[in-house]
C-alpha cells in the first residue's frame, strides 16, 4: 500500500504516512494473528491450562483411591503392625466414603471401642464391613456377596492385616468402577 498524498510506500496497519505526516485511510480491518497464550507474570499459569506445555494428570473425582495391597502387607509385618493401624484407619473412612455412610462409626469411635473391648471389637467391625461392602458394590452395579460380612468375621479372628486385605480389595474393585487411580 502507498500513500495517497506523497506516494511513498507504507508498512500494513499503519494510521500516518512516515514520509508526508498525512493520515492514511483505513483500510479493511485485517485479523491480527492470535498470539499464544502467555503465563500471568507471577510464574503460575491460567486456570486449567496444561503447566508449560505438558498435559495436566486426570483429576480423580472419586474420594476413594485404590491401595496396593501386597505393599500394605508387608509394610504391616516390617513395622509390626504400626502400619496396619495406620491402614486400618484409613480403610474405615475409605468404606464410609464408598458405601455413602458417613455418619457410620468414626475412625475415634472404632479405636475407642476396640481398646474398651480388649480387641473384640476389630472382629464385629469386619463382620458390619461386609454390609458396607455389599451396599457400595450395590451402588455400582458390582454383584454383592451376602456372606462378606462373615467371610471377614472368619478371617479377622485368624489373621486382622489379612481381613484388611480382604476388606480393602473390595474396595479397590469399588473404586476401579469409578475410574480411581492406584496410590500407595
Amino acid at each position: 500500500m502507498n500513500c495517497p498524498n506523497c506516494g511513498a510506500p507504507l508498512t500494513p496497519g499503519t494510521a500516518f504516512c512516515t514520509t508526508c505526516g498525512a493520515k492514511v485511510p483505513e483500510a479493511a480491518p485485517q485479523a491480527a494473528p492470535q498470539a499464544a497464550p502467555q503465563a500471568p507474570a507471577y510464574g503460575q499459569p491460567p486456570y486449567g491450562q496444561p503447566v508449560y506445555g505438558y498435559p495436566q494428570p486426570p483429576v480423580n473425582t472419586y474420594p476413594v483411591s485404590q491401595r496396593n495391597i501386597g505393599l500394605w502387607l508387608l509394610l504391616s509385618m516390617v513395622t509390626c503392625g504400626v502400619c496396619a493401624i495406620v491402614w486400618f484407619i484409613m480403610l474405615i473412612r475409605d468404606l464410609n466414603t464408598c458405601s455413602k455412610q458417613e455418619q457410620r462409626t468414626s475412625v475415634g469411635m472404632v479405636i475407642l471401642y476396640t481398646i474398651f473391648s480388649c480387641g473384640l471389637y476389630i472382629s464385629f467391625w469386619h463382620y458390619k464391613a461386609g454390609d458396607q461392602v455389599n451396599n457400595a458394590k450395590e451402588a455400582c452395579d458390582l454383584p454383592v456377596n451376602p456372606n462378606a460380612g462373615i467371610i471377614f468375621l472368619l478371617v479377622s479372628i485368624v489373621s486382622a492385616p489379612l481381613a484388611l486385605a480382604l476388606v480393602q480389595n473390595e474396595v479397590n474393585k469399588v473404586a476401579a468402577k469409578h475410574g480411581a487411580p492406584e496410590v500407595a
